[in-house]
């Protein structure tokens, strides 16, 4: 196949002509939709950046990954503390009910409140309301 590009009118329909007119140009037509050119586009974009605009732009991707991997971080020592935390008033919880349960037994069993108080660590307005 012979592509004549010279003879190329500028104007692309087809992704064929879109690198037509890539490949005559340098420049990627704005609305392209030839599979590759997006790629093209990235890279022309990379390829006409200064030193300076090319250093500063991989600074920025570089800050982007640190970024991310600091909030994965953040979250995993999260979620983490937060099952700590979640165990903790669970044994606490599991504890308060033991000891509420024990005491309503002693009571029904008809203990004298303050040896309910004394074995239990509950007040004794906490024996009386059980």
């Amino acid at each position: 196949y012979i592509l004549k590009v010279n003879d190329f009118n500028r104007v692309a329909k087809t992704p064929l002509e879109e690198w037509i007119y890539y490949l005559n140009t340098g420049n990627v037509p704005e609305h392209a939709t030839a599979p590759g050119l997006d790629k093209v586009k990235e890279q022309l974009k990379l390829d006409r950046m200064s030193r300076e605009e090319l250093k500063a732009y991989y600074k920025h991707l570089d800050n982007i990954v640190i970024l991310r991997d600091n909030i994965m971080t953040e979250r995993a020592e999260g979620r983490a503390e937060g099952r700590a935390e979640g165990r903790a008033e669970g044994i606490k919880e599991g504890v308060e009910k033991s000891r509420l349960d024990m005491a309503r037994s002693m009571k029904t069993d008809g203990l004298p409140i303050e040896t309910i108080a004394k074995y239990t660590h509950l007040s004794t307005e906490e024996i009386e309301k059980l």
